[in-house]
């Protein structure tokens, strides 16, 4: 819970040659700075005009060095060769946007050369094993525009990741093989700082709270089974929760993986974890049970991408006649239900149930591999059905195969967790935007 800027240094600079028609640049300069402006979480970071010599180009190039934005965006106003726009794109350790102008006329000569002058850039970036993105159009295109704003939210997202603290409580789940990671590898690719801490801190909290604290719990919850939850049980789902929450308060995670069971399940003093669980990712940080890191981490990229709240999930059933799949688990946040009023708790203090909203969802799983990363991304559509499965579920009508994608995880040995988020094509393309950005290969069956 450290406080995490989203803002993004954006540097922005044009190149000019003066054999093309450097003028088109000048013209557009202004409006193309204004619009990226109030790009949303844009800090823009510019030389004040396009750069048509080599001495405005070190000039430039030494701003950003002192700057130090947290992406560039390398716009060629016309052809120019390759030494000059790579000393601007080595000022910038982030991530390196380049865009080509398209033509603005073809009748009688090239003015611009621009798309030829950033093909020439590419390959020495490429060379270089230097990662960038590309985009082409002119200088009212919105859709380079909307390109560069999902760029910007990745940028963020890394960003986020970078000065992030997970808490991994516990370790893993007792033959939970899938949620084994390479701590050291995490830290290398995202930045994102792990703290290793024993079950026996979070049980020094209960103890706490225990001597101090009266129990009082929520009034009214309806059971599953028709009545209405006790309040000597609702105090103790209370006493998990508050449980929990100092011990991330204290610790100021931004995010907790949590071995949950079998110990803290069984613990008498903490009846009701699962539910204060759901509960701690819905008004704190995010929390992945089972010691489940990668699920976390994959649930903190749709958190920083989107700003929504994501689910981890199984996948528990597939029927090819309508293509869907069904999710289900535990630990999800109660405000992911379809409606208040659906939600209900088991009489034994270890469920929550209800049902996902209808509408897009963009299924997600990042992975470790002997090359590095790999994320599953799929999108769907949550249908109407209800689901009485005593967790928090959903039925899914996949746009891909819904056969291809069972045996993508089954063939491909993909971890038996992923991770949910509404909104479909704009989560989707976002996620492969920052894998995009992190070289992380994308899997996505058809």
């Amino acid at each position: 819970m450290q406080s995490k800027s989203s803002l993004v240094r954006l540097g922005f600079c044009t190149l000019v040659a003066p054999f093309f028609d450097h003028t088109y640049a000048q013209t557009h300069y202004d409006s193309i700075c204004s619009t990226l402006r109030d790009l949303p979480g844009v800090e823009l970071c510019e030389p004040g005009g396009p750069l048509s010599s080599e001495e405005l180009v070190d000039e430039a190039a030494r701003a950003f060095r002192a700057d130090r934005p947290d992406a560039l965006v390398l716009l060629m106003g016309t052809f120019t060769s390759g030494e000059l726009p790579m000393r601007i794109a080595e000022s910038c350790d982030g991530p390196l946007g380049l865009w080509a102008f398209r033509e603005p006329a073809l009748d009688d000569s090239v003015g611009l050369n621009s798309l030829c002058g950033v093909n020439l850039l590419s390959f020495t970036l490429k060379a270089m094993g230097r990662n960038y993105r590309f985009w082409y159009g002119g200088p009212h295109d919105d859709r380079v525009y909307a390109d560069i704003a999902r760029f910007v939210r990745a940028v963020g997202a890394i960003k986020q990741m970078r000065e992030s603290r997970i808490g991994y409580v516990g370790g893993r789940a007792p033959g939970f093989y899938p949620c084994l990671y390479d701590e050291i590898k995490l830290r290398r690719i995202l930045g994102a700082e792990v703290l290793t801490v024993g079950l026996s801190e979070v049980l020094r909290y209960k103890t706490s709270l225990l001597e101090s604290a009266p129990e009082n719990g929520r009034a009214g919850l309806p059971t599953i089974e028709g009545g209405v939850l006790g309040t000597a049980k609702s105090a103790r789902q209370s006493r998990s929760f508050e449980t929990l929450k100092r011990f991330v308060e204290a610790r100021r995670f931004d995010a907790l993986t949590i071995r949950d069971w079998p110990e803290l399940l069984d613990d008498p003093d903490l009846d009701g974890v699962w539910p204060a669980i759901g509960r701690l990712h819905d008004e704190l940080v995010l929390t992945g049970p089972e010691g489940d890191m990668f699920g976390t981490v994959t649930m903190m990229i749709e958190n920083y991408l989107t700003g929504e709240k994501p689910f981890l999930c199984d996948m528990i059933d597939f029927d090819a006649r309508d293509n869907s799949v069904v999710l289900w688990h535990y630990g999800a946040p109660e405000s992911l239900a379809r409606s208040p009023q659906q939600v209900r708790y088991s009489e034994d203090n270890t469920e929550v149930e209800f049902t996902l909203p209808e509408g897009p969802i963009t299924l997600a799983r990042l992975r470790e591999t002997n090359a590095g990363y790999e994320m599953l991304i799929v999108e769907g559509e949550v249908l109407p059905d209800e689901m009485h499965l005593r967790r928090a579920a959903a039925r899914v009508r996949m746009e891909c195969d819904a056969e291809n994608l069972l045996h993508e995880i089954i063939y491909g040995g993909w971890p038996h967790h992923v991770c949910a988020i509404h909104g479909s094509q704009a989560s989707a393309a976002d996620l492969r935007e920052f894998c995009a950005l992190k070289d992380i290969k994308v899997v996505s069956p058809r």
